[in-house]
């Protein structure tokens, strides 16, 4: 069966999700932040893009690098995509542990609207996971409450809303690392643009 307003299949659809959920919306290749033609900036596909290919077998790619990259670059980009997913495997992180650290760094503050919260205020605060399944401190971004309710309870589909919360909370991440030259995630950036 077909989505009309894509031409995916609902399986094809379900892999696209998975796959930008799992390396929060970002190209594998240059890092840019985008979606698979649903939201707005870049459309992102999965490469490789043969449909007997598994979803931990692919990764998120821009038009851009799908176009300027060859193959051989890209299969060694799926390599390492997939040697960081068997480490994450090993070492998730510590979720409770850098819950605090990811407020303390981000002043208490809701990264999408600002305002202050937990323990400051009443306002409830989250430290919100880019990539999925992933809770190094690198990868959390401090969101409140209200901003995830009001996203999740907007008239998208619960898929869609999610997406787009997740992609929020990494354009939020990517300022955090743009302001911190200490930041890994800055660092992969940098020599990715370099590569």
């Amino acid at each position: 069966m077909a989505d009309s307003s894509t031409g995916l299949s609902l399986s094809q659809k379900d892999e696209h999700h998975f796959i930008f959920e799992r390396d929060g919306g970002r190209c594998a290749v240059c890092g840019t932040l985008g979606h698979p033609g649903e939201l707005e900036d870049i459309d992102q596909l999965a490469y490789p893009p043969h449909p007997d290919h598994h979803p931990n077998e692919q990764i998120p790619l821009c038009g851009d690098c799908f176009i300027t990259h060859t193959n051989e670059q890209l299969d060694e980009c799926v390599a390492e995509m997939q040697e960081q997913q068997r480490a994450l495997e090993e070492d998730p992180g510590d979720y409770e542990e850098n819950r605090e650290r990811a407020f303390e760094r981000d002043d208490h503050a809701c990264q999408l609207c600002g305002e202050e919260g937990y323990p400051k205020t009443e306002r409830g605060l989250v430290a919100y996971p880019v990539c999925a399944g992933d809770y190094h401190l690198d990868n959390l971004v401090t969101i409140c409450n209200d901003c995830i309710t009001d996203t999740l309870d907007s008239d998208e589909d619960d898929q869609k809303a999610a997406d787009r919360l997740r992609l929020q909370a990494a354009r939020a991440k990517e300022w955090i690392s743009s302001n911190d030259p200490n930041s890994e995630r800055t660092e992969q950036t940098d020599n990715a643009k370099d590569s």
